[in-house]
């Protein structure tokens, strides 16, 4: 009676105390993040340069002229900060885009990552000249729902990170070649199953498919630039995300990143931190425009729980995906675009979902998926392609028989240097719908209709809302409060539409 007594008080105060636990995490990170801005460095000068100014002016003090990117040729080495760091790419500059040299890969000239501990410690420097960068990260989430749910709390999630990446022509003069590892370490819970007992949709970005261990293996692979440079391969252990249907965008938030979730459910469709055997291939048809191809197995073991058993055995089928980008650079600002059409085909032989798998005439077909995605900067701060204020969204349509998600449609903002004096925050919302298969929503309504219990099959669609913060606190650290609110969680009316509050912390080192 006493137990039963004291669990009851403690779900009376819970959600007053999530609140405010929420509110004073925000009251600390609006006393840090708008004290004013870091002093220059510069690394900053480089890295935030108006547009067509040609000096950087903080704190009414005029710095020195603005750099110029370099103009490399190969892969750019420079990690990146935050979630999406494993994107690394080449800077570009603005509206000087080469020919048909496939070494500027697409997809962002991103800005430097920043160290928490001076960009000289740990032998960076000496390596760095001998082909060796390296980047450990460390990522904290925390989410909690004082409403809606099947039960109110808070869950976390962390990540450590490392990524090593090696030019070989500066190790062992082998030029145009370079090996790429990353491992992971993570741990936590997932909010979704937890509280509304649903584990098709995570709101966090971190949980999940770290498989308990010490260092997961999200991917190890070499790449290649052939014939002058005019086809890029990837090839070894490696996610389908790495090739297509991604962007740094995406990953400024925590519901989508690093590809829309109606992909990222396909068993082929590997995304971070899963991986299987692929070769991916790039072209360039002309100046502004990449064409993306490969062939990935289709294996719902992933390499296991460490993703380090890589024997073949579990092989269902290939994934062939190819994708098509036109990437304009508009006006006398170099307002940055990318629009993107892609189709895969899965040639496992996939069951139909629901009750309709009894019927072995519908059994062993093909999968199939196609997306349109887009983004384009409508207002430049700075001078890489993710300093600017950048409208975005997409839509991805699945075999809907034999896929969980039937479609998704999503839209949304992001305001990187938008505020006044914080040239390295960005603010962001975005908007996600998800449909749902056919045959297990014609199941549960089955069931519904028989009054017998749907379990967690879909009913209906389901829209998740996220708005964020992500604020540059000191050298290295981010920290993104966050907001979201679902309309029908677990695709149902029975739990009441749901607040989530959170926010995450990043560091590298």
């Amino acid at each position: 009676m006493l137990g039963r007594r004291i669990n009851a008080k403690i779900a009376t105060i819970r959600t007053p105390v999530i609140c405010v636990l929420f509110v004073l995490a925000t009251l600390i990170f609006a006393q840090l993040a708008f004290a004013g801005p870091a002093p220059a460095t510069a690394q900053h000068q480089a890295d935030y340069c108006p547009i067509p100014s040609n000096q950087v002016i903080q704190n009414g003090r005029t710095l020195q002229p603005c750099p110029r990117p370099p103009q490399e040729r190969g892969r750019s080495w420079y990690i990146q900060p935050l979630s999406n760091f494993y994107f690394m790419q080449n800077f570009s500059q603005i509206g000087n885009l080469p020919s048909n040299d496939i070494a500027w890969r697409y997809a962002f000239a991103t800005a430097r990552s920043e160290h928490l501990l001076s960009d000289d410690a740990l032998w960076r420097p000496w390596l760095a000249d001998h082909g060796i960068r390296w980047s450990l990260s460390y990522k904290a989430e925390v989410l909690g729902n004082p409403s809606g749910g099947n039960r109110q709390g808070m869950d976390y999630a962390s990540e450590e990170a490392l990524q090593i990446n090696i030019d070989w022509n500066k190790l062992a003069g082998i030029p145009d070649f370079w090996t790429h590892m990353l491992v992971v370490n993570r741990a936590g819970r997932n909010l979704m199953a937890d509280n509304f007992g649903d584990s098709r949709l995570s709101l966090q970005e971190v949980y999940g498919a770290g498989g308990n261990v010490l260092a997961h293996l999200v991917w190890l692979y070499g790449e290649s630039l052939l014939f002058s440079k005019k086809l890029g391969i990837d090839y070894g252990r490696l996610p389908v995300a790495l090739e297509v249907a991604h962007s740094p965008i995406y990953c400024q938030f925590t519901t989508t990143c690093s590809s829309p979730n109606a992909l990222k459910r396909e068993q082929a469709f590997t995304v971070w931190p899963k991986s299987n055997w692929g070769i991916a291939g790039r072209i360039r048809p002309a100046k502004d425009n990449i064409l993306t191809f490969g062939a990935f197995a289709s294996n719902a073991k992933y390499g296991g729980p460490s993703g380090w058993n890589w024997a073949d055995n579990g092989n269902t089928g290939v994934l062939l995906p190819v994708e098509d980008m036109w990437q304009p650079y508009i006006g006398p600002h170099a307002l940055v675009g990318h629009y993107k059409i892609g189709y895969a085909i899965d040639t496992t032989r996939y069951a139909p979902l629901g009750s309709f798998a009894g019927n072995p005439q519908a059994r062993g077909k093909v999968r199939d998926t196609v997306w349109f995605l887009a983004d384009q900067m409508i207002y430049r701060t700075g001078q890489n392609d993710l300093s600017g204020v950048v409208l975005f969204g997409g839509y991805v349509h699945n075999t809907g028989s034999r896929s969980v998600y039937r479609s998704q449609a999503f839209g949304g903002i992001d305001a990187g240097g938008i505020v006044p004096g914080r040239p390295f925050d960005r603010p962001g919302l975005v908007f996600a719908h998800y449909d749902f298969s056919q045959n297990l929503q014609q199941e549960a309504q089955t069931l519904q209709a028989l009054h017998l219990p749907t379990g967690n099959l879909p009913l209906m669609g389901e829209n998740v809302f996220e708005l964020k913060y992500g604020a540059a606190i000191v050298r290295g650290v981010r920290f993104q409060p966050e907001y979201q609110y679902i309309v029908h969680p677990a695709a149902s009316k029975r739990l009441g539409n749901a607040s989530v509050f959170g926010f995450m912390t990043t560091m590298i080192l």
